[in-house]
């Protein structure tokens, strides 16, 4: 619950901080940050609010893991303010090392039972397009405000162009999240570079596009297979319309093609594993 608290104030604030801060002026960088400053202030004010009348009005409840929330988010939230402006600022600076401390020490377990080997599998490809995310945003935003679509266009391919469990119910959800992660970057990266491009409420449409999809596929998925397929299959029915539709709407301002995309991913795959294997050589060779 704290966890979906810190990214609703996140989504109000990190990618427009993100998009504006980058390749801005100090004085303009400097504006960025104060503005940022008094919006999440204003969102982690509100959360304490809102958690305070909750005590006040219904008292303690009987889930032990709620009233823990209701007591302490707020509070939590408001503690953890000048770290999540430090991160957001990291990020738009590109300064990744240091990032990486702090994402290191933020890390927890993944989710068990029958989804566990699926869900550690998305938990890996979300941790990587994360990253990927947090490393494309300074630098697409940086293009865009400089006007240079070719350099966008560029950066935006590259960057989406990136025995036990055998016939059990976790191999063949593993299977369905390998689908999944297929289509997951273009839908993820269609998402922030609608934003960067001031198209938000096209981002704000997608989103509702993927909400509606999900809850009728959830349905229809339960209905017609009355298993926990359904609603995994229905995940990549989300996902595939979020992918579909962010791609169409970005191809309005920017020309991007799956084959782009693809021989783009194929080409900078070749790259690192080159730099990799030239790494190796070296430290052999030492």
């Amino acid at each position: 619950m704290l966890g979906l608290a810190d990214s609703i104030r996140a989504g109000f604030v990190t990618t427009a901080f993100v998009r504006s801060y980058s390749g801005a002026t100090p004085k303009r960088a400097a504006e960025v940050v104060g503005s940022s400053w008094v919006i999440s202030l204003i969102i982690t004010l509100a959360m304490l609010f809102i958690g305070l009348c909750a005590l006040l009005i219904v008292g303690n409840l009987e889930n032990e893991g709620m009233n823990l929330f209701v007591k302490w988010a707020g509070i939590t939230l408001f503690l953890m303010l000048p770290s999540f402006i430090g991160t957001s600022i990291l990020q738009a600076e590109q300064r990744f090392d240091k990032l990486l401390y702090v994402r290191v020490l933020q890390l927890g377990p993944a989710a068990l039972a029958v989804y566990n080997l699926a869900q550690r599998f998305m938990t890996v490809v979300h941790l990587l397009i994360g990253s990927s995310v947090a490393t494309a945003m300074p630098t697409l935003s940086n293009a865009y405000n400089q006007k240079d679509v070719q350099q966008f266009s560029f950066l935006l391919k590259k960057y989406i162009g990136g025995a036990k469990y055998i016939n059990t119910e976790a191999a063949n959800l593993l299977r369905i999240s390998i689908a999944l992660s297929i289509i997951f970057p273009i839908d993820r990266f269609s998402g922030i570079a609608l934003d960067i491009i001031n198209r938000p409420k096209i981002n704000l449409i997608k989103v509702f596009i993927m909400v509606a999809v999900n809850i009728v596929f959830d349905f229809i998925g339960l209905y017609a297979t009355n298993n926990i397929y359904g609603v995994a299959l229905a995940s990549i029915a989300t996902v595939l319309s979020g992918a579909l539709y962010g791609y169409i709407q970005i191809n309005k301002d920017v020309k991007l093609t799956l084959r782009a995309i693809l021989v783009t991913g194929i080409l900078e795959c070749k790259s690192i594993l080159n730099q990799g294997l030239v790494f190796f050589k070296s430290v052999s060779k030492a």
